[in-house]
């Protein structure tokens, strides 16, 4: 019920005329919306009203203010290097969507700086970084690292090193986003930007749009994870409707694999704030499609949904509806051996704090089984199937 009744909250309109909602009252929704890196949102909810949570609300608000803040100065100096470098470089997600669509972090939070770079510079770029006080978080060879990424499938073909300083910050480092994406397309479209007085070079407006979709389905649409890629979704379609931009972006997005995930974005996004430019972009989408992709699409705002009232998913399940992703880990166990165990591990221990056990994954995967109805099956079966649609494009 909280978790309903927060993104319903979260996800109206500004523009919507509705009554204050309780759900800003409950101590479980500012944890969630914390969660989601929503409590931008949430505080801009509450401004009028007069609520016991508002402190504390205030206090996260605050926290994720300052780290964005340090985030975002982090990622201006390794602009700086890079440009001295010569090394072209593009951000985007988070750090994107704070420079065109917010402009300052006071409505939108960022975690980490997503930058994109070509292959070929990735060993120079890596030295950079560390010329700047950034680390890899996992321990090997950058070789050794490239080729794990390769057999690990909850990458799903986009390829990138994490790597952090001592303030705390951390640069996802991309150089493949998946056989759906052209790097160095991404690379050419790129604009300069300004961002707390300093400059960036963040993605076009429909590499933005493209790039949300591609997001969301790799964390399989999970409320947990695509909140924000919702928000900013919302404002990259009305600037794409406003331009004149959408149909080249409609087609685009057909191009790459990815008119599905996008028609399940903005088919939320029309659920909950039927006024929005969301709406409007999954009015000329579903018109677009084809009946397979509209029942595609469905399943997966249905899996949405079921995320929103029963948590999200094991992400391991869909292993079991992925041969593609089976062989990976095979392959990477048996051409990896030791080495790839342990670079699991290591990663493992630097998402979690400890490395995870096969006996502990086994364990989630079949407490997830003995969750799974027979309803949740057409769900996961469209997901695979959309993931596979976007994995074969080149």
């Amino acid at each position: 019920m909280v978790r309903e009744s927060l993104v319903r909250a979260l996800l109206r309109g500004e523009d919507t005329c509705a009554p204050p909602s309780e759900i800003y009252l409950v101590p479980a929704s500012i944890a969630l919306a914390a969660g989601w890196g929503a409590i931008p949102r949430l505080r801009q909810r509450v401004a009028h009203l007069a609520t016991p949570t508002q402190a504390e609300i205030e206090r996260l608000y605050l926290d994720g203010y300052v780290r964005s803040v340090l985030q975002i100065r982090a990622a201006i100096d390794v602009f700086a290097a890079f440009e001295r470098a010569k090394l072209p470089v593009v951000a985007f997600k988070g750090l994107a969507s704070l420079a065109v669509l917010y402009g300052s972090p006071e409505r939108r939070v960022i975690l980490d700086a997503d930058l994109l770079i070509a292959e070929a510079d990735l060993a120079r770029a890596v030295d950079v970084l560390a010329e700047l006080g950034f680390r890899p978080e996992v321990d090997g060879s950058l070789a050794e690292y490239v080729d794990f990424v390769r057999h690990a499938p909850g990458f799903g073909g986009n390829e990138v090193l994490a790597l952090h300083n001592a303030r705390g910050c951390t640069i996802d480092l991309h150089w493949r986003l998946g056989r759906g994406f052209d790097t160095q397309a991404i690379l050419d479209r790129r604009r300069p930007a300004a961002l707390l007085g300093g400059c960036l070079a963040v993605v076009s407006d429909r590499d933005g749009v493209l790039l949300c979709a591609h997001h969301s389905l790799r964390n399989h649409f999970s409320p947990d994870k695509i909140m924000r890629d919702l928000f900013d979704l919302e404002l990259w379609c009305d600037r794409i409707l406003k331009s004149g931009a959408a149909e080249d972006t409609w087609r685009e997005a057909s191009a790459r694999g990815l008119a599905v995930p996008l028609l399940v974005l903005t088919s939320i996004l029309a659920e909950y704030h039927p006024e929005g430019a969301g709406a409007g972009a999954a009015a000329a989408l579903d018109k677009a499609a084809s009946p397979e992709q509209r029942a595609s699409a469905g399943r997966l705002v249905a899996l949405f949904m079921a995320q929103v009232r029963e948590g999200a998913f094991e992400r391991d399940l869909l292993y079991l509806f992925r041969w593609s992703e089976l062989k990976q880990i095979l392959g990477g166990v048996l051409t990896g051996g030791r080495r790839h165990v342990a670079m699991v591990r290591s990663m493992d221990a630097a998402l979690a704090g400890e490395p995870t056990t096969f006996a502990h994954r086994m364990g989630v995967l079949a407490r997830s089984l003995r969750r799974l109805r027979p309803r949740h099956i057409g769900m996961l079966r469209a997901l695979a199937r959309t993931k596979d649609e976007f994995a074969k494009l080149a």
